[in-house]
């Protein structure tokens, strides 16, 4: 017996999403109804219940007596987070009284994408060599992809020599993601 799904992918911004599993034998029709325990979701998974969706309930599929195939339906909540986390897999998998049943994934699909770049920014942008001790603020902003998660940046003052500019001396900044 062979399990498929439909739709095979759900984009975590998709919602609540009806998910039809169908179950096939591969032998003749049975002369009487076949159930089918359906699973959704494995500890082996790169989905994980509870968080990257909801909890679906085990449930059974039924082929009818002298049916080859029967379907059943299951709602798919993706939970939709800014991380940056790539297309997941979730298991369907099956169980019937003696017979191997093969199973399906179906794809969670991330919809964020990674930053492309950082701009670094200072205030104030000058100090003079007699202003003394001054506090200066770096603000960094990412270019494109999620903000929902943090980034951190590390900025060296100081370190690769001097800039010249408008006839003064300024330390270059570097940054590393």
């Amino acid at each position: 017996m062979t399990l498929s799904v439909n739709p095979t992918s759900v984009g975590e911004a998709d919602g609540a999403t009806a998910v039809v599993v169908t179950a096939t034998l591969h032998a003749a029709a049975r002369g009487s109804a076949t159930a089918v325990t359906v699973a959704v979701g494995d500890t082996g998974d790169s989905a994980t219940e509870g968080t990257d969706y909801a909890t679906v309930s085990n449930f059974t599929v039924t082929i009818g007596a002298n049916a080859t195939s029967g379907t059943g339906t299951f709602t798919l909540t993706p939970t939709q987070d800014l991380l940056v986390e790539g297309d997941e897999t979730i298991s369907v998998k099956g169980t019937a009284t003696g017979l191997t049943v093969t199973g399906a994934s179906l794809t969670l699909e991330d919809e964020e994408t990674a930053s492309t770049g950082v701009t670094l920014s200072v205030n104030p942008t000058s100090v003079g060599e007699a202003d003394g001790a001054t506090a200066v603020v770096v603000t960094a902003a990412l270019h494109g992809g999620a903000r929902g998660e943090a980034t951190a940046v590390t900025v060296a003052v100081g370190d690769g020599g001097t800039v010249r500019r408008r006839g003064r001396t300024t330390p270059r900044c570097r940054t590393s993601r």
